[in-house]
């Protein structure tokens, strides 16, 4: 099904700011199944992976996001804890948010 109505949201690539390598494949899929479960919710518009990632690579991923249509951000990023790992998530609506305000 495809959803033309509804919130548009886009999920970055998270990143990992610890650079440690085995890392990188955890962020990968914890940035694919952040939007899947979201692509689960009928009324939710998700951006296509290839549109989120170029939205992070821009210098201001939210004016970029907003200027795409994106109506929520997803952004996140895993750390090393202990023997594993900790993957933190934050939304943002592009609505309401401010540069220098957090969400």
């Amino acid at each position: 099904m495809i959803v033309t109505k509804g919130p548009a949201v886009a999920v970055l690539p998270f990143t990992n700011p610890a650079k440690v390598v085995p890392l990188d494949a955890f962020a990968d899929i914890m940035t694919q199944q952040v939007a899947s479960s979201l692509g689960k919710f009928s009324t939710l518009r998700i951006t296509p992976r290839a549109l989120s990632a170029n939205l992070s690579k821009e210098g201001n991923a939210i004016e970029a996001a907003r200027k795409a249509g994106t109506d929520y951000l997803v952004t996140g990023e895993v750390r090393p804890m202990g023997d594993g790992a900790r993957a933190n998530i934050q939304v943002a609506d592009l609505h309401s948010f401010t540069a220098g305000a957090s969400s």
